[in-house]
């Protein structure tokens, strides 16, 4: 743990290279996975569209703002149509990411706290829920750690703010809750003047305008289409009534923090994995400890520091506010929180190893780690059985539906997908509906009365379906996949009366439209 012999991590380029190969070792494992998160699936077909010439929300529709799909489809675009290669995209995002942790961790302490906690950045983000897949916490914190990084390690000039205010606002139009932060941030600014400045009111207003008008222009761009189109209600349909109404009529703010404890809790009782819990003491409970710590040395801070420290804590508080506010909480939203507390995990981490605790903190770490590269270790070896054994190198029941389909269903008739939609991408073919790009919204109401009127109901929205005919109907404990028991009734009775258990493979039932069954069923 002796960070201050390893002097290529002082030059930066060495740094960057070291991080990118620490995010690549540590993802690889996971590039050949079909599926991980199905929301992943839903941003790549979002991706696909865009490529194929559609704006979204007018081919495609989910509660996600414009800017994550226009990122997918630059995945796809720059990198290839694979699986492979969106997870390659997702590691530079990381590697990124984690290199500005690095820069503000440098210019507010030292080196060697930038190393520690970019370190372990890369390494919480690839095990914390979900997050061996790209989501949107992985995109969304790179131009947000950038503009960190620009307020914390540049002047804050009128031109370095509207930088800011723009990387900000792009970090929100890719993943929405981030706009509380974006306000909370612009505030901060406001209410800390650069040193050796009076506080006059035209240079506040001049700091505010610079932020904001960066925003609004990020925002301008993304409506432009539209407003071309003169589809400027689609906009906003996709990024403001879709947003307010799943947020609005889900759960309370005590409801959703009570969610966000009972996931640190499993987490905390080892319930997702042992190299996760490791790593959650050492940067979460240990992040936590030392924001808590730093009232008891704020004397001994510079001014710099203090205010720098005091933009990281509510860039904190804002993104914990703005996931109160969801209406839900889901445990890979707990990416969003690693970069920063990192950084202050890397701090106490300091500490320790130069105290008379070092020996123990230094067992404490190395134990740590060995159980994460045995957890990735394992991850290897189950990618080398199924080359070896099964003679593949991309497995998942997503690539086994795509090859049964393009074999049994040459005539290209409509397939519905409960789960694992992103065989849709791998055979070139869209979801039934709309509303179907992410399989779950069927039993978002809410979501489906925003988008077709009060009218919409899950039941309306499957009898679309049905009435397409599909031909297969494929996915994962197909008889209990409706919320609503008569729904469910009529799926089943539909089942029953016009469908023929094909297989099941990997958990995933499949049903064969029968010959015989009436057209207008």
């Amino acid at each position: 743990m002796q960070f201050q012999k390893l002097r290529l991590l002082e030059d930066t380029k060495w740094v960057f290279i070291y991080l990118f190969i620490l995010a690549l070792v540590i993802r690889l494992p996971y590039f050949f996975e079909a599926v991980i998160d199905w929301d992943e699936s839903t941003f790549i077909l979002f991706g696909q569209s865009i490529l194929d010439g559609n704006l979204p929300y007018t081919e495609l529709l989910d509660a996600k703002p414009p800017l994550l799909w226009t990122s997918f489809a630059l995945f796809i675009l720059v990198f290839g149509k694979t699986v492979v290669s969106i997870r390659l995209a997702g590691t530079i995002c990381v590697a990124l990411t984690a290199f500005m942790t690095y820069l503000i961790g440098c210019k507010i302490w030292d080196n060697k706290i930038g190393v520690i906690s970019a370190t372990l950045f890369t390494i919480v983000s690839a095990l914390s829920p979900s997050g061996q897949a790209v989501m949107s916490e992985h995109i969304a914190l790179l131009p947000l750690m950038a503009a960190l990084t620009l307020l914390i390690t540049k002047e804050n000039t009128l031109f370095n703010l509207f930088i800011s205010g723009g990387l900000i606002t792009t970090a929100s139009l890719i993943r929405l809750n981030l706009a509380y932060v974006a306000i909370a941030v612009g505030l901060s600014l406001l209410c800390s003047l650069p040193m050796n400045v009076h506080r006059e009111r035209k240079l506040i207003l001049y700091r505010g305008l610079a932020y904001a008008f960066g925003g609004f222009w990020i925002v301008f761009l993304t409506v432009i289409p539209y407003l071309i189109l003169r589809q400027e209600e689609i906009w906003w349909l996709g990024v403001v009534t879709t947003s307010f109404s799943y947020a609005n009529l889900q759960n309370t703010v005590f409801v959703t923090l009570s969610q966000e404890i009972t996931t640190i809790r499993q987490i905390l009782l080892g319930q997702e994995s042992i190299a996760l819990l490791g790593m959650a003491i050492l940067v979460w409970l240990g992040g936590l400890l030392q924001v808590f710590r730093i009232p008891i040395y704020w004397k001994r801070l510079d001014t710099f520091q203090q205010r720098s420290i005091i933009l990281l804590f509510v860039t904190l508080i804002g993104i914990e506010i703005s996931l109160l506010k969801s209406g839900y909480f889901h445990p890979h939203y707990l990416i969003q929180f690693n970069a920063i507390i990192s950084l202050f995990a890397a701090t106490l981490i300091n500490g320790l190893l130069s105290s008379r605790y070092g020996k123990v903190v230094t067992i404490f770490i190395s134990l740590v780690f060995f159980i994460v590269f045995i957890h990735i270790g394992l991850k290897y070896g189950r990618l080398g059985y199924e080359i070896i054994h099964n003679h593949r190198i991309l497995y998942g029941s997503a690539y086994q539906i795509a090859e049964f389909i393009k074999q049994e269903n040459t005539e290209h008739q409509p397939v519905l997908l409960l789960t694992d939609h992103l065989a849709y991408w791998l055979t070139n073919t869209k979801p039934l509906t709309p509303a179907m790009t992410h399989p779950s919204n069927l039993n978002k109401e809410f979501l489906l009365k925003a988008w077709f009127g009060e009218e919409a109901s899950t039941a309306t929205e499957l009898s679309k379906i049905l009435r397409q005919q599909p031909k297969f109907i494929i996915g994962e404990e197909v008889g209990s996949f409706f919320k609503k028991d008569t729904v469910q009734a009529y799926f089943n009775e539909t089942l029953n009366l016009d469908y023929t258990f094909v297989k099941k493979t990997d958990d995933v039932e499949i049903y064969k439209r029968l010959t015989s069954a009436s057209v207008g069923s």
